[in-house]
């Protein structure tokens, strides 16, 4: 991406019209259009010019597109909180962590019962039943169970 699409992109952000630029910059009218129809470079005294004027754009990424556009952003990963704020935040999140806590404790003592098989706790309709009280489908099976109680 060229210096001229930055330039663009500022205005855009800043819903500003070319033409204010050009004359708070002090360029010719006309000339940013012209350079983005050509797709052509910009001039070093009209980048000098739109920095002087416009003091948040960040010169490294209007001449490089390296970091952000206007100097006083600060990129997410690097947001800084001030001490107070990270203090709040810890206590909130302490406070969370205790009661996510108390809240799987209770669940695991709901969840325990003592010397009581786990199937028993499902519902009578879906527990286990002893294999001789089932209704057999054919005379095989049957023959099945009968020899695994021999064994």
């Amino acid at each position: 991406m060229k210096a001229i699409e930055r330039i663009f992109e500022y205005i855009n952000l800043k819903k500003i019209n070319k033409s204010e630029l050009e004359r708070k910059a002090n360029i010719s009218n006309g000339y940013l259009a012209k350079q983005l129809q050509r797709k052509a470079d910009v001039g070093e005294s009209i980048l000098v010019n739109i920095l002087q004027n416009c003091p948040e754009i960040n010169p490294e990424w209007l001449l490089t597109g390296n970091g952000t556009m206007l100097k006083s952003e600060v990129p997410e990963q690097v947001a800084v909180l001030n001490n107070k704020d990270m203090i709040d935040k810890m206590c909130e999140l302490s406070a969370e962590n205790a009661i996510l806590k108390k809240e799987i404790k209770e669940l695991r003592n709901r969840n325990r019962t003592p010397d009581v098989p786990v199937g028993s706790r499902l519902p009578k309709e879906y527990q286990m039943q002893e294999l001789s009280t089932l209704p057999l489908m054919a005379a095989e099976p049957q023959a099945v169970y009968n020899k695994t109680l021999k064994n």
